[in-house]
């Protein structure tokens, strides 16, 4: 896969749409952090969702389009919610995004149990043994997205 050639870019907010869709030019690219237009239903089959009509005022957008994720990061040893993960990745197939990343940090810690919110993310040890197994835990969906993938850094 090639990637397209990126110019200026800006992170999404529904707010600058009229920019976006009114000066193409001036932006090249957009980074969509999917979770910030998520409606949250704990207790659905569904818990997660996206708000109506996000994902088309999106995808008309003119731009290319990055996702970013802010809500689940890889690097601890919960994984992620499967059912964000597929919405996750349904966001970068919808969008064609050429590139995805998540953070490799951690926001919950202690036994499965017990384990509880840290309320903002934290650093695991950065080394080659942690960061494969936080693609492992992390499961098929880098490599079942047809786009790069990165991890990033707290």
């Amino acid at each position: 896969m090639s990637l397209p050639s990126l110019g200026v870019g800006i992170v999404y907010l529904p707010e600058l749409e009229p920019l976006l869709l009114g000066a193409p030019d001036l932006i090249s690219v957009v980074e969509i952090e999917p979770q910030t237009l998520w409606l949250y239903a704990p207790r659905s089959e569904q818990p997660y969702r996206f708000m109506p009509g996000s994902l088309d005022r999106l995808r008309r957008l003119p731009q290319v389009k990055l996702v970013h994720g802010v809500g689940f990061p890889v690097g601890g040893t919960h994984p992620p919610d499967a059912t964000a993960i597929a919405l996750f990745r349904e966001t970068i197939e919808t969008l064609s995004a050429p590139w995805a990343s998540e953070h490799l940090a951690f926001n919950r810690a202690g036994p499965a149990h017990t384990a509880f919110n840290t309320g903002f993310l934290l650093p695991p040890l950065l080394s080659t043994r942690g960061v494969d197994a936080a693609a492992r835990r992390f499961g098929p969906s880098p490599r079942a997205c047809r786009c790069h993938w990165r991890w990033r850094r707290v």
